[in-house]
C-alpha cells in the first residue's frame, strides 16, 4: 500500500490549473512524500528533459519516485515514468513505465497512432519467485486528444484558458490499458507556505479536488485528495494531501530549478 501511494501521489499532477503560456524546455522539480508531515516516506522528481531526439515539435518528460532509505528494506520503491509529448497538437505520443514496488517488477510501453485512433502497447510484469509474463496488444477507438499520467500536467499548464475558483475541467487519460475521464474542481484560493531550495516562501495557490475512476497508479485511496497549485505562472503543483485510513499522506515541493519568483520570501 505504501508503494502504491508513493507512486500515485508523486504522479498525480493532473491538477495544474489551466494556463495560457509556453512550457520551458528544461525544468526539474523535487517533492518530499511524508506521512502526516511527520516521517519521510520517499521523494519524487519530475523533469522536462528537453526536445525529443529525432522528432520535431516534441518534448521529453520524466519522473522518478523512490522510497526513503529506511523504508527500502521493508518495501523498496523505484519507479520511473517517461513521456514524449506533441507540442503542436498537445497530446501524448509515447509513454513508458518501469516500476519496482517491493517484490513487484513491471514494465509498460505504449505508442499512439492518431491517424488510426489506436494505441499499441507492450507490458511485462512478474513477481519474485515466479516465471513472470508478457503481453502485447492494441487498444482501438481512442480519442484524438489523449494524455498519459505524466503528460497530463503539461497539457493543463499549457492550456489556453485561465483557471478560476468554481471552475471544473475534464480530459481523457490512458493508463494501465484503461481510458479514464478525469474531472478537476477548483475549490478555493489559499496561501501556501513552503521551504523551497532552502528558502521559505509563500505562494497564492488554487486548491483543487480531483474526481476519477481508474486503476493502477490512479486507483482510489480511502479518503479525499486535495492539491494546491500556484495561481500565477509557472503554475507548479506545490502541495498534495491525501486522506488515508489513519492520518494523511503529504507531498510538498522542496526543490525547483528554475525557482519560481512569484512567491513572497519569509524571514
Amino acid at each position: 500500500m505504501t508503494g502504491k501511494l508513493l507512486v500515485f501521489l508523486s504522479l498525480l499532477f493532473y491538477s495544474a490549473p489551466l494556463w495560457a503560456g509556453p512550457l520551458p524546455t528544461k525544468e526539474s522539480l523535487r517533492y518530499r512524500i511524508s506521512y502526516s508531515d511527520w516521517i519521510t516516506l520517499g521523494f519524487s522528481e519530475m523533469s522536462i528533459l528537453g526536445p525529443c531526439k529525432e522528432q520535431p515539435d516534441c518534448l521529453h518528460f520524466s519522473t522518478l519516485a523512490t522510497s526513503a532509505p529506511w523504508l527500502d528494506s521493508i518495501f523498496r520503491v523505484n519507479d520511473r515514468i517517461e513521456s514524449r509529448w506533441d507540442l503542436k497538437n498537445r497530446r501524448s505520443l509515447w509513454h513508458h513505465k518501469d516500476l519496482q514496488e517491493g517484490k513487484l517488477f513491471k514494465e509498460y510501453f505504449v505508442s499512439f497512432d492518431y491517424h488510426k485512433n489506436l494505441g499499441q502497447w507492450e507490458q511485462v510484469g512478474y513477481a519474485k519467485g515466479t516465471t513472470g509474463g508478457a503481453s502485447v496488444g492494441t487498444t482501438t477507438d481512442l480519442p484524438v486528444e489523449l494524455q498519459d499520467p505524466l503528460s497530463a500536467v503539461f497539457y493543463a499548464r499549457s492550456h489556453p484558458l485561465a483557471g478560476q475558483v468554481g471552475m471544473s475541467f475534464e480530459f481523457d487519460v490512458f493508463d494501465d490499458l484503461k481510458l479514464s475521464r478525469i474531472k478537476m474542481d477548483i475549490l478555493a484560493e489559499e496561501e501556501v507556505a513552503l521551504e523551497i531550495n532552502g528558502q521559505k516562501r509563500v505562494y497564492m495557490a488554487h486548491k483543487i479536488q480531483p474526481h476519477y475512476q481508474t486503476t493502477g497508479l490512479f486507483q482510489r485511496t480511502s479518503g479525499k485528495l486535495y492539491i494546491w497549485v500556484m495561481k500565477d505562472p509557472p503554475r507548479l503543483p506545490l502541495k498534495f494531501l491525501a486522506e488515508v485510513a489513519v492520518g494523511s499522506i503529504r507531498v510538498e515541493l522542496v526543490e525547483a530549478e528554475p525557482l519560481p519568483d512569484s512567491g513572497e520570501g519569509l524571514e
